[in-house]
């Protein structure tokens, strides 16, 4: 408590602390026309706001904490017109420059000159990458549902992977606030694209208010209410379209409104909403199979030739489309308001927050099919359950929400500071839920959507008294009434789909929960510096609650709360001249875990002795350089050292367990001592505008990853475990190119560029284990294979990645006419063409060793087009909007990855021998060698539920009351030979239902209404 009070006093005797910025700075000059001279105390306001300036003695301005958006800006000066500037725009923690040369002409009272502002498509403050997009334009992207679509789009982006880092080492920021979830590393928040006003992508190095990321930055700023009312009506959908167009049942509903609140001239409100919902999440698809591959590996298994089919759907012998996963659906609901109020020009309140939840079934293969109602009578569930198997499959839910109060006080024109408080609280369950009535209503709008899952908890009931579970019983190797793995499915095969009771994953819950206080101080001290200064604290409350093994009397579990604390504070000076801009600066971070650690990490011993884990500081120094060299080049240098704290769960994970759980091994430990990881980075670039409205931007970078995160082997007594450390290192380096085109001549266009190598010595935090503990032994000695930490190509490497973004719209009153009238206009395209080379994997001989280089072949290279098309129209005051979406516009079905035993889609390099075994039921599979490659396979032979060998009498295989079943010769008899070709039929299924191939072409239609 002591310690907590002490922190919280020094949060307190900070007289600011930080909130990175979300509004942005106009600067200039103004002079006269014609001799050029400044024109001391001209006033220049922004229109419609009560923000401006007074020229000093050489004629320049500046006005700071300008929220993101579009302005006009009026300049005036007594004896000189008046002239106004319009389409300029204020970006986050950017300086946007505007310069006014006044006339001295006569001019009529109340006469003003307007001009149309041209952006500089070079920032001259950039000292630094950074990827702009307005929410707006966001929206008129072709399957770009989310903003970490949006920003996939950019250089330097391989789906969450920046630079060559992990996923994990990404930090989002909403209105200068961290959402970024604090125990597990990912995102907390699913904001609405409608409520996104701007996203900036920070890729390189980024300044010293930001911290907790060594990749990148992702930070959004949120839409406020206007002095008029404006909305828009948004849904989507391809429940028009069927199977054969792939038809999810996808439905979007988008809701936004905006303005002031009737009474209250000072008040402004932006609220919007979000709901999804989908009945299959999965692939969706008919499975694509290539009915003419061309590749030596795809057309036998043992010789025997495979059946195609016809080339894209793939069936059951029951009929059932295996591309169509059941117990898929998914439910998405969002929401955001934000209220600002205006108490004087100096003087704002902002109140905001968000409310999320997603939850989804998940889907596995081998729960698919249903099972005999009689195989549940004996547990005594206090419900009915379902004769699905996937009902006892797993199901998830994830709920986020953000509250927050922001209060900003202009001291002067040159000085301003900020005061923020935020509570922010992230659930994730994923456990088997209460069985429910799924229905399809109408457009899936009324089917309650907006209920929660009720999950099922772990009772810890033993009602026979056989030390199992009775949730559970049935996935144990002893039986009660119903075989686990019975034959009542269409390929009438026993011991390959799951026939009773509930899957292993009992319960695993997360949550994390924070309380934080932020404060911050910008003042421009004059023309050339500009200095930020500012604190922050957030007190922790980190909870979790598994058991991935519920039935046993050693299960893996992990029950904690934990309550770490976490600050920071920074220091910044950003220095700008009429040739450089240079931004230096120094932050400070700091983490108390509130954890307990052992003194001694081999002594797992009930009676071990414990100690308080550390507290760490890390420092940060940041430098960044711009240097203009014309108005048309800018050259850029940044270099930083960039630290994040260890994810709350890499701290508390199994640290504090019973030694009976230890001793089942397999544990993975985290560590409260575990340090910060470190990156050291720089970057060099230069920005040209080639044309008025074409630029082009070069950046290299280079990376080195030290003390990632990686986990390794204790020899503890009495139990070996494996405990998280700083022991990884990785390195990247590439080059990024941007070729934008702003919208002139009907179209725009984006291209991105990037060449990038990312090497180290593991790609995941549990990449070492896995290797260890689930690969082969050393070939030769048949012990545990001991991996020397060398570097190799990383998981997403990725050397080559291309992304080409079109916009084409034709404006009110244009195209060619027909009849007297302009069908064409309003009418808008929009296309994204996305490429990148194969990421790396490891080949594997037929008894999965690996051959070659750990990581060293190439998967198959990726390209997909998608593209939307909108007519826009005016009807009684309202704009209107139709629009269609295509996924895959030319339907594209490539490999996009391959087995790593044969490097082909098509096969595994399996083979299945019909053997001699013999399965019984209640008795362990047998298993028969293949001599020609040394492998292990299960070699299925027919058995009945009376435990015969071979079956002599007529049997109802897959429990559909019809003794002329879907194997053999429909004679209620199953050889063995009917039963083997039974199963290389499943095999085959099985290989052909996988997603080694792209999804094929899908549509989407829908409509929009601005108001």
């Amino acid at each position: 408590m002591f310690k907590k009070i002490t922190v919280f006093l020094i949060v307190c005797l900070f007289p600011s602390l930080i909130f990175s910025g979300v509004t942005g700075k106009i600067s200039g000059k103004v002079t006269d026309v014609n001799t050029g001279e400044p024109l001391p105390g001209a006033n220049v306001m922004i229109k419609g706001t009560m923000l401006g300036a007074a020229t000093n003695i050489n004629g320049e301005y500046f006005i700071i904490n300008i929220p993101v958006g579009n302005y006009a800006l009026v300049v005036s000066y007594l004896g000189y017109k008046e002239m106004e500037k319009t389409n300029i725009r204020s970006v986050q923690d950017m300086t946007t420059t505007v310069n006014f040369q006044l006339s001295s002409e006569v001019m009529d009272l109340g006469e003003t000159v307007t001009v149309t502002a041209e952006r500089p498509m070079v920032r001259k403050d950039a000292t630094a990458s950074n990827r702009e997009m307005q929410g707006d334009k966001v929206m008129l992207l072709p399957k770009v549902d989310t903003f970490e679509d949006a920003i996939s789009l950019q250089a330097g982006v391989v789906d969450n992977h920046i630079r060559g880092g992990r996923s994990t080492e990404l930090n989002y920021m909403v209105d200068g606030m961290t959402v970024r979830d604090p125990l597990q590393g990912i995102v907390g928040a699913t904001i609405n694209r409608n409520a996104i006003d701007e996203i900036v992508l920070l890729t390189g190095g980024f300044s010293a208010e930001f911290g907790q990321a060594m990749s990148g930055v992702v930070n959004l700023v949120t839409k406020e209410g206007g002095n008029n009312y404006s909305g828009q009506l948004r849904y989507t959908t391809d429940e028009p379209f069927n199977e054969s167009t792939f038809s999810a049942n996808d439905n979007t509903y988008e809701l936004s409104v905006g303005g002031p609140i009737p009474g209250l001239s000072k008040l402004r409100f932006y609220v919007s909403g979000r709901v999804f919902t989908t009945d299959c999440r999965g692939q969706y698809d008919e499975v694509y199979y290539p009915r003419d591959g061309n590749d030596s590996y795809r057309n036998t298994i043992n010789n025997v030739a495979i059946d195609n089919g016809p080339g894209y759907r793939v069936l059951d012998p029951a009929g059932n489309n295996l591309g169509w996963f059941p117990h898929n659906q998914e439910q998405q609901y969002s929401a955001q308001f934000k209220l600002t109020y205006n108490f004087n020009p100096n003087m704002k309140l902002m109140l905001g927050g968000f409310k999320a939840r997603d939850q989804w079934d998940n889907y596995d293969w081998y729960w698919r099919y249903s099972t005999h109602e009689d195989g549940y009578d004996s547990l005594g569930w206090n419900y009915n359950p379902s004769t699905d198997m996937l009902d006892h499959f797993t199901s998830r839910m994830q709920k986020s929400q953000q509250y927050k109060a922001n209060w900003t006080h202009t001291l002067s024109p040159k000085t301003f500071y900020t005061v923020n408080f935020t509570y922010f609280k992230n659930y994730d369950n994923q456990a088997k839920r209460k069985p429910y009535k799924y229905n399809n209503r109408f457009l899936s709008l009324f089917d309650n959507w907006w209920e929660d899952y009720d999950f099922v908890p772990i009772d810890n009931q033993d009602s026979d008294g056989d030390g199992l579970w009775d949730q559970f019983s049935y996935r144990q190797s002893g039986f009660s009434n119903t075989p686990r793995y019975p034959w009542d499915n269409p390929y009438g095969l026993a011991n390959v789909f799951r026939g009773g009771g509930d899957t292993r994953w009992g319960t695993r819950t997360y949550q994390s929960e924070y309380y934080a206080t932020k404060w911050d101080l910008v003042s421009q001290v004059n023309m050339n510096h500009q200095i930020k200064f500012g604190f922050e604290y957030f007190a922790h409350t980190m909870t979790k609650d598994y058991n991935s093994l519920p039935y046993d009397a050693v299960p893996f579990e992990d029950i904690y709360s934990y309550k770490p604390q976490t600050g920071a504070a920074y220091l910044l000076d950003k220095m700008e001249w009429q040739g450089m801009v240079i931004n230096v600066g120094l932050r400070l971070d700091y983490i108390d875990p509130g954890a307990s650690v052992r003194e001694n990490v081999l002594d797992t011993r009930e009676d071990a002795t414990w100690t308080e884990a550390d507290q760490k500081w890390q420092v940060s120094p940041r430098l960044g350089i711009s240097h203009p060299i014309s108005n048309e080049t800018v050259m850029h240098f940044n270099y930083g050292w960039f630290f994040e704290q260890p994810r709350f769960s890499s701290l508390f994970d199994f640290v504090v367990m019973p030694t009976r759980l230890l001793r089942r091994g397999n544990q993975n430990i985290g560590n409260p001592n575990l340090g910060a990881q470190k990156t050291k980075a720089w970057e060099f670039g230069v920005g040209h505008q080639l044309t008025s409205n074409v630029s082009v931007d070069v950046t290299g970078y280079y990376k080195d990853l030290y003390d990632i995160e990686g986990i390794r082997f204790v020899p503890a007594i009495p139990s070996n475990y494996s405990v998280l450390t700083n022991s990884e290192y990785g390195k990247s380096y590439g080059i990024e190119i941007a070729l934008k085109k702003r919208y002139s001549n009907n179209f725009s266009m984006d291209m991105n560029y990037t060449l990038s190598w990312a090497r180290g010595t593991s790609s995941t935090q549990n990449q070492h284990y896995q290797l260890v503990t689930n690969g082969p032994p050393d070939p030769y000695t048949g012990q545990m294979r001991v991996y020397p930490q060398v570097d190799y190509w990383l998981d997403f490497d990725q050397r080559h990645t291309a992304s080409v973004i079109l916009d084409y719209r034709l404006p009110d009153d244009s195209g060619p006419t027909f009849f007297g009238m302009k069908i064409f206009e309003k009418l808008g395209a929009n296309l994204i063409w996305r490429y990148h080379s194969g990421r790396p994997y490891t080949r594997e001989d037929s008894r999965g060793n690996q051959v070659g280089d750990f990581n060293g072949a190439r998967q198959p290279w990726f390209m997909r087009t998608d593209s939307r098309i909108n007519k826009d129209f005016t009807l009684w005051g309202l704009d209107y909007s139709f629009f269609a979406e295509i996924e895959n516009l030319f339907n594209e079905r490539r490999a996009v990855s391959v087995y790593p035993r044969t490097g082909s889609p098509y096969w595994d390099g399996k083979v299945y021998s019909a053997g001699s075994a013999t399965f019984v039921e209640g008795e362990d599979p047998e298993y028969g060698a293949n001599a020609d490659l040394g492998l292990n396979e299960w070699n299925p032979q027919p058995f009945n539920e009376r435990g015969h060998n071979q079956q002599s009498e007529p049997v109802d295989l897959n429990g559909d009351g019809d003794f002329n079943d879907v194997i053999g010769a429909n004679d209620g008899l199953v050889t063995p030979e009917e039963y083997y070709n039974a199963y290389l039929r499943y095999i085959n299924d099985n290989y052909k239902r996988k997603t080694n191939f792209m999804r094929g072409r899908r549509f989407w239609i829908g409509f929009q209404v601005h108001f």
